[in-house]
């Protein structure tokens, strides 16, 4: 009878020994931070560099430099744009507003609009386009911030047209 009662107590302090380690290695991980300062600066960085390179400040800075008429072509532009409701009717008018911007000497907003094209065919040679487009403003900008915007929308751009196709070597130049 001793014996059994003996059992039951060591497991009793079994299950509270296993209850104490459950919160205790719940308070480590919820209550403790696991980024060390360097990082945490690290992130708030890059997040300040996206803001400063979003393509809506691309557009407003470009927006500004354009002339009436170039303006009145844009407007154009997006009032078809905004009169389309589906993606694939989309198509025509982000081509539109990507060779618009191109003939303006924006490439990394010609590259964005190429992006979207490729976001809805989901195509091999509309990503190889968009990324060759992004590759082009990073050869053309002065501006570090266009360039690094422009840089990184070119990998992702050459790395979705490579996992599409990965035989085509040419992607993979083009990502080198």
């Amino acid at each position: 009878m001793k014996m059994a009662n003996k059992e039951s107590s060591l497991s009793g302090l079994q299950w509270i020994s296993i209850g104490v380690s459950i919160v205790l290695f719940l308070v480590l991980y919820f209550g403790f931070s696991t980024k060390s300062p360097e990082q945490k600066k690290v992130e708030m960085v890059r997040s300040q560099n996206l803001e400063a390179t979003s393509i809506m400040n691309l557009l407003n800075e470009a927006g500004d430099r354009l002339s009436e008429e170039s303006a009145a072509v844009l407007h154009s532009l997006e009032a078809d744009l905004r009169d389309t409701d589906t993606d694939s009717l989309k198509v025509p008018s982000y081509e539109a507003m990507s060779r618009f911007w191109y003939q303006e000497g924006e490439y990394s907003i010609a590259g964005h609009y190429a992006e979207k094209i490729a976001e809805i065919l989901q195509s091999e040679q509309s990503w190889s386009i968009a990324g060759t487009t992004h590759a082009l403003a990073l050869q053309k900008e002065t501006e570090e911030d266009k360039r690094n915007y422009s840089f990184q929308r070119a990998v992702n751009a050459f790395e979705s047209a490579i996992s599409i196709n990965p035989g085509n070597v040419q992607h993979k130049l083009n990502l080198a």
